[in-house]
């Protein structure tokens, strides 16, 4: 369970490791919160329960109003906005998995307009955003990966044939053209990587980044990732 510290309002910013607080970070742990907590309320019931899903709510209606202030894009998404991007990806996964313990439709139906918008703006090389040659490559593939782990993620737990072709063609598009473990000793992506066939080598290469780099073991947010990774894996496989 996820300790009491995380009930505040309003909430806590959520930092990894070394201290970075990246856009998606919030989303991926409310993500895995709720995850969490679907988990143990079949398991009991009870004070516990009831305080951490009051304090969840906290956390999902900020994540909502975050949502509702980024200017949504029409015709692509431009990789200098990928932070925003990755912030909305995770959010929706998040609201997603929440919406389940509140039987909350609105929130569902968010997260598919989000998943549903990225894959209508995919790039016919596979990306989700338009680089330029100002953009720094190393950024443009982290917000990639942290999209595809997003999107891939959601289209396993629902059996979405549309969005599951969308995170393989973005894994197809990494396979030619980035170097993830050039861009983060996280494994973001790995869902995809795993389900996809051809990028198996991509996934495995991830999982050899995060071990070698993170040498006093999996930080925070890897263990949030390797977790989802097997959990979808497992559901679709």
């Amino acid at each position: 369970m996820f300790s009491t510290a995380l009930c505040t309002d309003p909430p806590l910013p959520v930092v990894d490791r070394l201290g970075h607080a990246r856009p998606a970070y919030c989303g991926l742990l409310v993500y895995a919160w709720a995850m969490s907590l679907r988990h143990f309320q079949e398991q009991a019931a009870g004070e516990c329960l009831d305080r951490h899903l009051k304090y969840l709510r906290v956390w999902c209606d900020r994540l909502c109003a975050g949502m509702a202030s980024v200017s949504k894009a029409t015709g692509e998404w431009p990789a200098a906005r990928g932070a925003e991007a990755a912030s909305l990806a995770w959010s929706a996964r998040a609201l997603d998995a929440a919406g389940s313990l509140f039987a909350n439709d609105r929130w569902h139906s968010l997260a598919r307009d989000t998943f549903d918008s990225l894959r209508r703006l995919q790039r016919p090389t596979g990306a989700f955003l338009a680089a330029s040659r100002a953009d720094n490559p190393e950024t443009y593939w982290y917000h990639e990966l942290v999209l595809l782990h997003a999107l891939a993620g959601f289209a396993a737990v629902h059996r979405d044939d549309q969005l599951l072709a969308a995170a393989a063609a973005n894994a197809d598009f990494h396979l030619a053209e980035t170097q993830p473990d050039h861009a983060t000793g996280q494994p973001w992506g790995l869902t995809a990587f795993i389900l996809h066939e051809p990028a198996n080598l991509l996934a495995d290469e991830l999982l050899h980044t995060a071990a070698t780099r993170q040498n006093a073991g999996p930080d925070g947010i890897a263990r949030m990732l390797l977790a989802d990774a097997l959990y979808c894996s497992r559901l679709h496989l």
